[in-house]
């Protein structure tokens, strides 16, 4: 095979200019590898530093004298070799660049991270024959993602905190306005949301009404089947009764075996008449109680705004009035307030004086 010629431009530049030019190059490739921002070295296959930039040996607190013919083990402590020697070793074994993450005690005294692109060098004929690395310092990225962490979790345990207070608030809430046997709103939330419904229906003309109801002979059954069978039934009732109602309306348990329904928004009477069919008839099937059979029926009184009262404790009272008078007319019905309640409520007062 014929020898390769030795170009004719090489062959006219004199050896001595040759190698001045060599120098020259790699003058300005040493002085462009010494403003890197990032530490860089190039390390020989038994590990011996060939060559390191400005950065490296600044960041080390070293001369190159120090580094270059060196290996880590000679410079570094024991655990920092080892760890650069075992990233070495995963470059010349996988024959690619990998990018691994350091932690050194540089010349400062300080602990520092770094991210490192490990890479090999190669010959002309494609063979290993060095590892180059390029360091870059991200200590201050680490302790800014710190912080962040930390806040964030400060944040989540602020978040968690605020989120218990308020549950507990809503469950303080729930408790203050809520019947504790039945989950029905209590007398104090009713009044709340009743004063409102008169207000609303005020000003948009609509009806308002309220019912008070009250379970039959209800003692009988606690002194029959005990306390405990008397709250279930209390509490199946409060269940079939709900059930009768819109999302609008609401249902209270104004105490003991009585309970309190608001309707508002109503446009006739006729709806009014409809809830109160309803609640009479969910009661006609028996509730299972203590694994028996009971039956219970409701005396109701019904009071409409504005027609019966122009606020929630005038519309109440009246609705209690007419209550009292189903129970008169021998209970298992309902009465909407009549004027003549109260006239019948003022000569009993009279008589009994």
């Amino acid at each position: 095979m014929p020898k390769k010629r030795q170009s004719l431009k090489s062959m006219s530049v004199p050896k001595d200019e040759r190698l001045r030019q060599s120098e020259e190059r790699n003058a300005r490739l040493q002085a462009f590898m010494n403003r890197s921002p990032s530490a860089m070295f190039i390390k020989d296959l038994e590990g011996r530093y060939l060559y390191v930039n400005e950065r490296f040996t600044g960041a080390f607190g070293l001369e190159r004298k120090d580094i270059i013919s060196h290996t880590d083990s000679e410079i570094f402590p024991t655990e920092l070799a080892a760890q650069f020697r075992e990233n070495d070793a995963k470059v010349l074994a996988a024959g690619v660049g990998i990018e691994v993450e350091e932690i050194a005690r540089y010349g400062d005294g300080l602990l520092h991270t770094s991210i490192v692109h490990k890479f090999p060098l190669l010959d002309y004929q494609g063979r290993i024959t060095a590892v180059g690395g390029i360091v870059t310092d991200i200590t201050e990225r680490k302790r800014l993602e710190e912080i962040v962490r930390q806040k964030n979790v400060q944040l989540g345990r602020a978040i968690q905190a605020e989120a218990a207070l308020r549950e507990r608030q809503e469950h303080l809430h729930f408790v203050a306005t809520h019947d504790p046997l039945t989950g029905l709103p209590n007398r104090a939330l009713l009044h709340q949301r009743a004063e409102h419904a008169v207000a609303v229906s005020r000003r948009s003309g609509r009806l308002v009404a309220l019912l008070f109801i009250d379970l039959d002979r209800f003692k009988d059954v606690n002194d029959s089947l005990g306390h405990a069978a008397g709250d279930a039934l209390l509490r199946e009732v409060a269940t079939r009764f709900s059930g009768c109602l819109r999302e609008v309306d609401m249902i209270a348990r104004h105490g003991g075996d009585e309970f309190v329904v608001l309707l508002e928004d109503i446009e006739k009477l006729q709806e009014i008449e409809q809830v109160v069919a309803r609640m009479r008839e969910v009661l006609v099937e028996p509730l299972a109680v203590e694994e028996r059979e009971v039956n219970v029926t409701s005396s109701i009184g019904v009071a409409v705004y504005p027609r019966d009262g122009e606020t929630a404790s005038t519309l109440l009272r009246k609705a209690d009035r007419a209550m009292y008078r189903a129970k008169e007319l021998g209970r298992n019905t309902a009465q909407f307030y009549v004027p003549d309640l109260d006239l019948q409520s003022t000569v009993r007062l009279s008589l009994e004086k």
